[in-house]
């Protein structure tokens, strides 16, 4: 079961909703709305114009306008209350993966960081400059919706980076790894090992990609099982090392502890490291999101590879197809994750 989550979007018929009436693709009823008949055909023409008569269709006039009114500027937003928002490499890879796929067809990439609504509402206040966004965006869900709100109504494409979005505006697309899938393989792959105990460690922020990772693994756990979950501060390794060793001085020892993230895993180890506890003997540990510092780490931490670079390209490039075509040609995005086990689980990958 993949986890979704649902934007109020308007009640207005959509452009997806005149092609279905017309029997054609959505391309298809963008050109017509584009002035740009001649590449569909008289018969077709005909039955969505016909449809959108009788839905009463109105195109957005951002899709008929950004052609003549380039910026070449795309717009990443970035909702994080951490002053050091781009200090998170998941945030820095997608960034570098848009910048690399949008400058060769010669658009630059602007970067905002937003501490809380009041500063995306100011954003939004100004002339923007931008022909879209891209946003990634932390807090709770009320949050983060009010943050997709926002950048909707700006009239502009927006891309959403790691949320699962439906029944969203037609103008709005989502980006995002399956970290339900990996959440879940990780869990299974620490059963494997013998874990029966497991000990969550994630951040104190909300992050739609951890609340996914979470939910993947509830998924796995048996009747068997048992799963608690602490908070902590994912920037302060020494922070987290202390959560971590105050729970295992109250606590009888999990047979795991499944970091959020490898930044949290590798805080867990310098505390089990401290506390003399031996990794994997008499316990195991993961992380996610494979990122180079990994290789750092003695034992090799085992991890979920994560391409952020990958989702940052894909996002580009929906972004300048929309921008062509009038459209999303997909409005979900979802990439797939691999399992890549270390020297810090027991269960040894075939």
């Amino acid at each position: 079961m993949k986890n979704t989550r649902t934007m109020i979007s308007s009640k207005r018929p959509s452009l997806r909703d005149v092609a279905k009436l017309a029997g054609v693709s959505a391309a298809a009823v963008s050109y017509v709305v584009n002035g740009r008949k001649g590449e569909v055909g008289t018969q077709a023409t005909e039955r969505i114009e016909a449809a959108i008569k009788q839905l009463k269709y109105q195109p957005q006039r951002r899709g008929l306008s950004l052609k003549l009114n380039r910026e070449f500027a795309i717009g990443l937003v970035i909702v994080d209350p951490d002053p050091n928002f781009l200090a998170d490499p998941f945030t820095t890879q997608v960034a570098t993966g848009l910048s690399t796929a949008l400058v060769e067809p010669g658009y630059g990439l602007t970067v905002t960081g937003c501490r809380e609504l009041r500063d995306l509402e100011k954003l939004l206040k100004r002339p923007i400059g931008v022909d879209a966004f891209v946003v990634i965006a932390s807090g709770p869900v009320e949050m983060r919706e009010k943050v997709y709100s926002m950048l909707s109504d700006s009239n502009l494409p927006v891309i959403v980076i790691q949320e699962s979005l439906k029944d969203s505006d037609e103008d709005i697309c989502s980006v995002f790894q399956d970290d339900f899938d990996g959440g879940h393989r990780l869990t299974r792959h620490l059963i494997d090992g013998g874990a029966r105990s497991f000990l969550f460690v994630s951040p104190s922020r909300d992050w739609p990609a951890i609340e996914r990772r979470e939910k993947g693994i509830h998924s796995a756990l048996t009747d068997a099982c048992t799963l608690t979950k602490v908070l902590c501060d994912e920037q302060d390794l020494f922070g987290t090392m202390a959560v971590v060793t105050r729970y295992l001085a109250s606590s009888p020892l999990p047979d795991a502890i499944i970091g959020a993230n490898d930044q949290i895993a590798v805080a867990v180890l310098r505390a089990l490291d401290d506390l003399g506890v031996s990794v994997p003997n008499q316990i195991q540990v993961t992380g996610y999101n494979d990122f180079s510092f990994r290789n750092y780490v003695t034992p090799l931490l085992t991890t979920v590879t994560s391409n952020a670079n990958a989702i940052g390209r894909s996002a580009a490039l929906a972004i300048l197809s929309r921008l062509e075509s009038g459209l999303f040609e997909n409005q979900t995005i979802q990439l797939p994750v691999v399992l890549n086990p270390g020297k810090t689980t027991r269960y040894n990958m075939p």
